[in-house]
């Protein structure tokens, strides 16, 4: 289980009687009895360990404009590389529309989508187009 990895490892802790996560770091406590923030956490340690990039390249909501965040973000070389954006109750078709949108207007090349029983990766270009897995650190 990715949760239980990220606390062995030291990236996340499940505080208050398994209320309450904390993100180590960046020091942010947030409520675990939303189920976007569960998927949040289990798609941050996914970032550090399958995809191998460092957990002090990954910031936590990201802001885009004044009223709009980006749930995880990954920067490589000081700029951002890849958004992620967790919806769970959103129309999936919109919420993707949402995503892409935001994760232009930061000017990553890779963006992702997920949701309870998705997961969408996209290469951002002129014609943004779908990918089958986000590319691995180097």
């Amino acid at each position: 289980e990715w949760l239980g990895l990220g606390q062995a490892k030291g990236y996340i802790s499940i505080i208050k009687d398994g209320s309450e996560i904390r993100y180590n770091s960046s020091n942010q406590n947030r409520s675990l009895t939303k189920q976007a923030e569960k998927l949040r956490a289990v798609f941050l340690v996914k970032l550090i360990e399958k995809y191998g990039y460092p957990e002090n390249n990954i910031q936590l909501d990201v802001e885009v404009n004044q009223e709009e965040t980006i749930d995880l973000v990954v920067f490589k070389n000081g700029k951002p590389f890849i958004a992620i954006d967790i919806e769970i109750s959103a129309q999936k078709k919109e919420a993707i529309k949402q995503t892409m949108k935001k994760a232009k207007q930061i000017g990553v090349e890779y963006a992702g989508f997920i949701s309870q029983n998705t997961q969408c990766f996209f290469i951002i270009s002129q014609t943004s187009k779908l990918i089958t897995d986000l590319p691995k650190a180097s």
